[in-house]
């Protein structure tokens, strides 16, 4: 296996006019494909260019891997994707490339890159160009000025380096008739169903929201058109029915940014759906994400009816006052009511938090972990993640918190990463420290990384007793987390001066959670161990495309290693004591 595994490694490349990359980020394996460059790949085969796609966290490589692949590769446009979270990756892929193939173009886009784009091409001069709206359109027609040895410097929806300024070209209207769109092209399928993830479905684009941590408004606001725009429930069934009926899946995440459309019409169109996904006969699941003040009970019953699993909801915070600085539509009374409608419907929830921000307030932080407690308590239920008590508004381009970040001087030249930052030194401390703690978390959660799908529901599926106390677990660490932060809060609101015996006791305390902390993850880790199942050998199908197919088995090979990495990584409990104290009463606290 080892020698095959060589084999692939040393010789795997791909020979198209296109090349699209989508680079590792910090969880390096996930089980999501990115559907932007599938539609963008999909585009462009359908006016006869040949396209490769490399999503390196659904296929476990690391950056050296994929640059290695790019080099040996033959193409006439790189195309690389980017969020904020592999933006640095994704440079060093374009680095690498340029190296080994100078009169190749490169194209970034994404919303990194987007907002990004003055910065971007006059600190990397290896960077061409960067797409500054919906791609399908914009990289369609570079590939043909390309290729006829034309000027592509008018292209509409492109931003390029010229005299070291850095120029724009017309804007390219949004996309109005997304069902004139090709359906994504699914290279990757058999690497999301060997993961036991979700089949992604693009029903919409765009947001008609107005939250103050959010990108999604700013980056098409660089185009003109309507903020949101939705395909018929027609077009979306017949390409859940093809994939179904070409792949065998049955699980479905809907992508949007905002699944449902303002007003009434937005509700008819996802009634219409539920009936359409019914009316067709297929048994499905699907998730989608929701704001809560669009959870009403004849929809979502008829969403239920038609496969409704799992809604994703951003409540993001249970305090009144956060909620507003935050922009967002739902009040508290709003959260609570949503989340009662979809309990009695009995549909899993996934809810999403922020409870950090940089104007946060004790009290404001004691709200959220009331909450948090009582998702936790008795119930061990896991439909609010415990490493969410690690989030806090990231200064995103394009965002009010990036405003406030920049006013402040929080931003600092050539950090590729913000730590969280807040106007009260006491909760920049705690929140600096609960996000350290959590963090020790993340590689124990049995996620798609560790094989075992979407933890919530049972896609592997395990015996009920093992799957039970996977969720329990879970729950178990979500409970430590509060604990870790309540006791993070009361101590952080003591007087400013340590005596030693202060500081003896911050350290009886830290060893004590880290020993818990350290069992959980040891549990976890045998559960994960013991019961995981690795993917058949070969896909379920015939994967059509060659390049892809040697992907496929080169991650099947990357992944099992990752996930051998993981279970022998154990908890450095002295590292994070020391690196968790010094964030508690490092200077100006002693």
């Amino acid at each position: 296996m080892t020698d095959m595994r060589n084999t692939i490694t040393s010789s795997l490349a791909s020979d198209t006019d296109l090349l699209l990359v989508f680079a590792p980020f910090h969880r390096l394996i996930v089980s999501m494909e990115n559907i932007g460059i599938e539609y963008i790949a999909a585009y462009a085969r359908a006016k006869g260019f040949s396209v490769g796609i490399i999503n390196a966290g659904l296929h476990g490589l690391s950056t050296g891997d994929v640059a290695d692949i790019v080099a040996r590769s033959r193409f006439k446009v790189l195309g690389l994707s980017t969020i904020h979270w592999n933006l640095a990756a994704a440079l060093k892929i374009a680095k690498a490339s340029r190296d080994a193939h100078p009169e190749c173009h490169i194209i970034l886009g994404g919303v990194e890159a987007a907002l990004n784009a003055e910065a971007i091409l006059l600190e990397n001069p290896f960077v061409d160009s960067i797409g500054m709206g919906e791609g399908e359109l914009t990289v369609s027609a570079l590939l043909a000025a390309i290729g006829e040895g034309r000027g592509w410097k008018e292209i509409p929806g492109l931003a390029y380096r010229e005299d070291r300024r850095v120029r724009f070209t017309a804007p390219l209207p949004l996309i109005r008739d997304l069902d004139s769109l090709p359906h994504p092209a699914r290279d990757d399928m058999a690497a999301v169903l060997d993961a036991c993830g979700p089949v992604c479905i693009s029903s919409s684009r765009g947001c008609f929201g107005r939250c103050s941590f959010c990108s999604v408004r700013a980056f098409y606001g660089l185009s003109p058109g309507p903020s949101w725009r939705g395909r018929s429930p027609a077009s979306v069934v017949r390409e859940i029915w093809e994939i179904n009926g070409k792949y065998g899946a049955t699980l479905f995440s809907f992508i949007d940014e905002t699944v449902m459309g303002p007003g009434d019409s937005g509700r008819e169109r996802l009634l219409e759906l539920a009936r359409q996904i019914k009316k067709s006969g297929m048994k499905i699941s699907f998730f989608m994400t929701i704001r809560a003040d669009q959870v009403e009970i004849r929809l979502f019953r008829a969403l239920k009816e038609a496969g409704l699993r799992k809604v994703e909801i951003g409540i993001e915070s249970m305090a009144p006052s956060q909620l507003r600085r935050y922009g967002k539509a739902a009040d508290v009374a709003q959260n609570r009511k949503a989340l009662k409608i979809l309990e009695r419907l009995g549909i899993a929830v996934e809810i999403f938090m922020i409870p950090f921000d940089s104007r946060l307030s004790a009290p404001e932080l004691r709200k959220n972990l009331r909450f948090y407690r009582s998702r936790f308590d008795g119930t061990c239920r896991y439909d609010v993640a415990p490493l969410s008590l690690g989030n806090y508004i990231y200064p995103y381009p394009g965002t009010d918190a990036r405003r406030v970040y920049e006013e402040r001087g929080w931003l600092t030249d050539g950090d590729s990463h913000v730590s969280f930052r807040a106007v009260d030194e006491r909760i920049q401390r705690v929140g600096q420290t609960v996000i350290a703690f959590t963090a020790l978390f993340e590689s124990a959660f049995p996620m798609s990384f560790s094989g075992f799908g979407n933890l919530w529901i049972n896609g592997i599926p395990l015996p009920d007793s093992v799957y039970g106390r996977i969720c329990e677990v879970c729950g178990e660490f979500g409970d430590l987390a509060v604990r870790f932060a309540d006791w993070a809060l009361s101590v952080l609101s003591r007087p400013v001066r340590r005596s030693p015996a202060d500081i003896g006791m911050i350290l009886t305390d830290l060893r004590d959670f880290l020993r818990q902390l350290a069992g959980m993850r040891l549990e976890m880790v045998e559960l994960t161990r013991r019961h995981h199942r690795d993917a058949p050998e070969g896909p379920r199908f015939r994967i059509e495309n060659g390049f892809a197919e040697e992907l496929h088995l080169l991650g099947e090979q990357k992944k099992r290693l990752a996930r051998e990495a993981i279970n022998d990584d154990p908890l450095d409990e002295n590292a994070a004591l020391s690196h968790l104290l010094n964030l508690m009463i490092k200077e100006p606290w002693l």
